[in-house]
């Protein structure tokens, strides 16, 4: 579809990036991204105090001129990606957790995937070590603007490493979640709760982790949203 609307005649010749983000500013979520961003949280009734927990997602810029920090986000959909050997058991938890933080909303997508050729999406490898826990796992961001390995598109592919060490003695169902909630969150320090826990033998979303998701993921707040765009906005808000 992308392609034969760009090949339409009603195209004007030459017709550049500024024209186009000129012509469809008010269908360009990035282009007055505070406002249109405002007005959606007006429409959607997002409280303040899930803003301010949004605060926390923001990360330092790719650009060293910039000390403003940004949202970062995965192109959809996101594979997350197994490498290696892995025991059954964590491939199905993995699956479940999938299935469940893909209920949060239809902008974000996991796919479990061992496409290990491409450069786009989380990987995660599994580690036995009965002298660590989950909780000394490695996990790493790669930024490229770079043909994807496995779709050969071109794109700011975003890559997601995480090295996991496990005692196969313990149950790690919830800490993967948590990892997993995490990454796709560009949360690598800071500490939050567990976004799903366990009632009645079945996983179960927190409702504000689920929300915050949901929000992060709107494509009303775009890729490279401003720390500062989103304080002005808390200021206007009661």
């Amino acid at each position: 579809r992308a392609l034969k609307l760009l090949y339409e005649p009603i195209w004007p010749y030459p017709y550049n990036k500024q024209d186009f983000e000129r012509d469809f500013a008010n269908e360009l979520y990035f282009i007055n991204g505070k406002n249109k961003f405002l007005k959606y949280v007006k429409k959607n009734h997002i409280n303040k105090r899930l803003l301010n927990k949004l605060s926390f997602y923001f990360r330092p810029p790719i650009e060293e001129k910039s000390t403003d920090s940004v949202i970062f986000k995965f192109i959809n959909p996101v594979k997350i990606i197994v490498k290696g050997p892995i025991p059954d058991h964590f491939s199905d938890t993995i699956k479940t957790i999938i299935q469940i933080m893909n209920t949060a909303t239809p902008n974000l997508t996991l796919v479990y995937s061992t496409d290990t050729l491409s450069n786009n999406g989380i990987f995660i490898s599994f580690h036995l070590d009965a002298q660590k826990n989950i909780n000394d796992s490695i996990l790493s961001y790669k930024w490229s603007n770079s043909r994807d390995n496995s779709t050969g598109k071109f794109c700011l592919c975003l890559k997601s490493e995480i090295s996991i060490n496990y005692d196969a003695k313990f149950n790690y169902t919830i800490p993967l979640a948590l990892i997993i909630y995490k990454t796709i969150m560009f949360n690598e320090y800071k500490f939050i709760p567990n976004p799903i826990f366990l009632e009645k033998g079945k996983l179960q979303f927190k409702p504000e982790y689920k929300e915050l998701l949901k929000l992060y993921y709107a494509p009303e707040l775009p890729h490279n949203f401003k720390k500062s765009e989103l304080k002005a906005i808390l200021k206007k808000m009661k």
